[in-house]
Order: C-alpha cells, then structure tokens, then sequence
C-alpha cells in the first residue's frame, strides 16, 4: 500500500465561487484535460456505481450547478472528490 499527498495553491474565494456557478466551460476544460482520471477514478469505484453512485463527472456536473445531489450519504465521497 503506498500513500501520496497533492498540494495545489488556490485562491479559496475563487475555488469557493465555482461550486454552484453552472460555469460550463469549466465542466468542458475539465473534461478535455482529465477526461483519462475521470475515467479511471469511474474503474476505481465502479463497485459504488453500479449501487448508485454518480460517477465523476456527474459529481463534478453536480457541484458545479449547484445540484443535484444524492440524496445517499453513502455517495458523498463522490463530491468530495470532485
């Protein structure tokens, strides 16, 4: 088992602005630059979504609009992550 730590600078005012901003050309840059971690992060956890959890995008989508979100808690990991 290995372990890692990211560490990213990040105007918190700003970050905090796009969750909820509906900001679709945020969701697109995303998408076209991870598109790859998407996709592997959905193989990681596809156990959880084939029980209901939004895979990436749609928890990335999610945050970004504002909503709207699972209403299980067992699905939070997902927003967390994205």
């Amino acid at each position: 088992m290995s372990s890692s730590l990211s560490l990213h600078l990040l105007d918190l005012t700003a970050t905090r602005a796009l969750v909820g901003s509906g900001d679709a050309q945020l969701l697109r840059t995303i998408r076209d630059n991870f598109g790859d971690d998407l996709a592997r992060d959905d193989e990681w956890f596809q156990h959880s979504i084939d029980n209901g959890a939004p895979t990436a995008y749609e928890a990335l989508h999610a945050v970004v609009h504002g909503g709207p979100f699972s209403k299980d808690p067992d699905h939070a990991f997902q927003y967390g992550y994205a």
